[in-house]
């Protein structure tokens, strides 16, 4: 029988911790994503413009931070990173939300979906700090904000 030492078992501690805090990441990182996508119809509403301009809005800004990002911000601290994911992740929210005009709420989709691909990026790379499993329940998160984000608007839609 052996023992265990009361560093491992620290150890496990920290890194089901690691796994916990990852799966929050990719939960976080991407319900957005996946709001944002429910209430295109309702961003649109009382205007013509067809509901494929919100998914133009998405993918726009996904792409161009995917392939711009890379290049500069690995000088930056996860810290700085993240901060700034916040900022853009609030600063798009507040202003779908608070905006009647239809271009503006398509513009804080975009900055939103700024924010989710800085997200995907920075805890990604992040992972590489740590243990193998947090990329799976980073990817795990992910996977359950595709299922939250949608659930969420559509509770939300309903109780109103």
């Amino acid at each position: 029988m052996t023992e265990t030492s009361p560093h491992e078992v620290a150890n496990s501690k920290e890194s089901f911790r690691n796994i916990a805090c990852f799966f929050v990441f990719g939960i976080l990182s991407l319900i957005y994503d996946e709001t944002s996508l429910a209430a295109a119809e309702d961003v649109l509403s009382g205007s013509k413009i067809p509901t494929t301009v919100v998914i133009i809005a998405i993918a726009v800004p996904v792409l161009g931070v995917k392939i711009i990002a890379p290049w500069f911000l690995q000088r930056c601290p996860y810290l700085v990173k993240a901060c700034l994911v916040v900022l853009l992740l609030f600063a798009g929210l507040i202003v779908v939300v608070t905006t009647y005009d239809v271009h503006l709420r398509l513009f804080g989709i975009s900055v939103i979906e700024s924010g989710v691909s800085l997200s995907e990026i920075t805890f990604l790379a992040m992972t590489a700090c740590y243990g193998e499993m947090t990329v799976s329940a980073f990817v795990a998160g992910i996977g359950v904000a595709s299922l939250l984000g949608p659930f969420y608007y559509t509770g939300l839609t309903l109780l109103v």
